[in-house]
């Protein structure tokens, strides 16, 4: 008995499934497959194999983004990003210190600070109060210049 043309493993297959269990993105894994990203949509309504391994690696890849620890300062959301930068940003007054801790490029601060008045008010108020404490770390320096706690 010969086998159907939809049992028939492909060779990209492999591939393709355990990049779409490591990011679950279609595009990046057929591109990592070395195949169109019809194919794998084309594959996956002909073989209920693949579509049952399709599904299985995005379930993965699902449980794998439950267990990531969100919300920490170590690693902060995305969405949290902002937060973790001003919070930087008025301790430092630096804008590239500030966006390493937030986990971004600083130009993306500074996008961001471009397109949204909310954020662009939040960094002045940011950076006004890094100045202020600036000022007065120097002016107790100037006072004592050995205190005990340099």
């Amino acid at each position: 008995m010969a086998r159907s043309r939809s049992a028939t493993r492909h060779a990209w297959e492999p591939t393709f499934l355990r990049e779409l269990r490591e990011n679950g993105k279609v595009q990046a894994a057929a591109r990592a497959a070395g195949v169109a990203a019809g194919a794998p949509y084309n594959r996956r309504r002909n073989s209920p194999s693949f579509d049952t391994a399709w599904k299985e690696a995005l379930a993965s890849f699902e449980a794998a983004q439950d267990e990531r620890v969100r919300n920490s300062e170590a690693k902060p959301a995305p969405r949290q990003w902002k937060r973790v930068f001003l919070d930087a940003l008025a301790e430092t007054s630096n804008v590239t210190g500030s966006a390493k801790q937030a986990g971004i490029a600083p130009r993306d601060a500074y996008r961001t600070r471009r397109s949204c008045e909310a954020f662009a008010a939040d960094w002045r108020a940011a950076l006004f109060e890094g100045y202020a404490n600036l000022e007065m770390e120097v002016l107790g320096y100037l006072r004592d210049p050995e205190p005990a706690r340099w």
